[in-house]
């Protein structure tokens, strides 16, 4: 059973391990979305304790009052992680996801045990026009209503912390941290994904030690929801 849990700062659901956990997996949503996002796929994963999160500006966490950057949302997770006293932690990480869980695990620390990048930015500056994406966002059922709702009824250009945010981000290039990654690591990539293409995800293979790329056809930059089933059966080979 999901349970909804709301506090100030972070929004997330939670789905307890139906026996005895083996450990706990964090998601973290792309721009523009929310924890809502990964319902088709978390129930899959029925032997960890799942927490998916709505991340500061997105979703119904709290709206952000000042502009963020990538260590922002980082410390955001990390400080999230230690409230909760979690160890055994296994993030998966979509696009923005992604790139915060980069950073993050560049700092090893002790409670992350496993790493996924799903689709993930953090290569240069995204290329993609943001409208774009937005209206991709649109068209998938799920989240058709919730592309729209992240920023209520107004476009993130009306929103100027949303603005600013987008602009730091996308700003920072992570290939010098990729390298100090020591975790193991899953890259899983849609081989169709014109919003952070492939090479991308074979350089991030390239600079992290010992990590795997999985690459799924005729799947773009949601490769979690064009291929549901060959993603998960990726992932929980990956975590066991």
């Amino acid at each position: 059973m999901q349970t909804v849990i709301s506090n100030k700062i972070l929004e997330y659901s939670y789905i307890k391990a139906k026996e005895s956990s083996r450990g706990n997996v964090i998601f973290l949503h792309g721009w523009g979305c929310n924890k809502e996002i990964f319902s088709p796929i978390i129930n899959e994963l029925t032997n960890y304790d799942i927490y998916s999160l709505d991340l500061p500006g997105f979703g119904n966490s709290e709206k952000i009052k000042d502009a963020m950057n990538i260590d922002d949302y980082v410390t955001s997770v990390d400080s999230f992680i230690n409230k909760l006293n979690l160890d055994n932690v296994i993030i998966i990480g979509h696009s923005l996801g992604g790139r915060i869980c980069i950073k993050l695990a560049s700092k090893n620390s002790s409670y992350l045990k496993k790493i996924v990048l799903v689709d993930s930015a953090g290569i240069e500056k995204e290329k993609s026009n943001l409208s774009k994406y937005f209206e991709g966002l649109k068209k998938i059922p799920i989240i058709k209503e919730a592309a729209i709702k992240v920023f209520g009824s107004r476009d993130y250009k009306d929103n100027k912390e949303m603005r600013e945010t987008l602009k730091l981000v996308v700003s920072e290039d992570l290939t010098l941290v990729l390298s100090l990654i020591q975790v193991p690591t899953l890259i899983i990539w849609g081989k169709e994904d014109k919003d952070t293409p492939l090479a991308d995800g074979q350089l991030m293979n390239n600079h992290i030690k010992g990590s795997k790329l999985v690459v799924i056809k005729d799947a773009g930059h949601f490769s979690f929801l064009d291929k549901p089933i060959e993603f998960t059966n990726a992932v929980k080979e990956f975590i066991i």
